[in-house]
């Protein structure tokens, strides 16, 4: 199940919102209390970006306790064509999925491997098992 306080407490709390943040379940005291606080409301103008372009955009504001307010709005997700991630970004998602299941050697030897594709006889190699 898919949970937008749940994905925006975490964020916050977090500083980042990757795979880690839904292994570690159940969420904290912390991001159980944030949820509450999370309100959501449609936006005309994203709405529309959806309907016309399937843009899944998006608009947070956040108020804080001393009565600040900060507002983002994004038309286009992080890693979207418009917006792409760096290499660098690429190499961090792709060694934190990784992490999950392959050690930090294999996690080196299958970038080394994907690295020299062009030079490998045939993908299969990529096959093998990465402890």
């Amino acid at each position: 199940m898919f949970s937008i306080p749940y994905c925006v407490a975490a964020g916050i709390i977090n500083r980042r919102l990757t795979m880690q943040e839904f292994i570690s379940w159940p969420p904290s005291e912390d991001a159980l209390a944030l949820m509450k606080k999370v309100e959501l409301a449609p936006d005309g103008e994203m709405n529309a970006a959806f309907a016309e372009k399937g843009n899944n955009g998006g608009i947070v504001t956040i108020s804080t306790n001393q009565g600040k307010t900060f507002t983002e709005k994004r038309i286009y997700h992080k890693g979207d064509p418009e917006v792409p991630l760096t290499k660098e970004e690429v190499l961090s998602k792709f060694r934190s999925l990784c992490s999950m299941v392959i050690s930090a050697k294999g996690i080196a030897e299958l970038e080394k491997q994907i690295g020299n594709l062009a030079e490998l006889p045939d993908a299969s190699v990529l096959n093998q098992k990465y402890e």
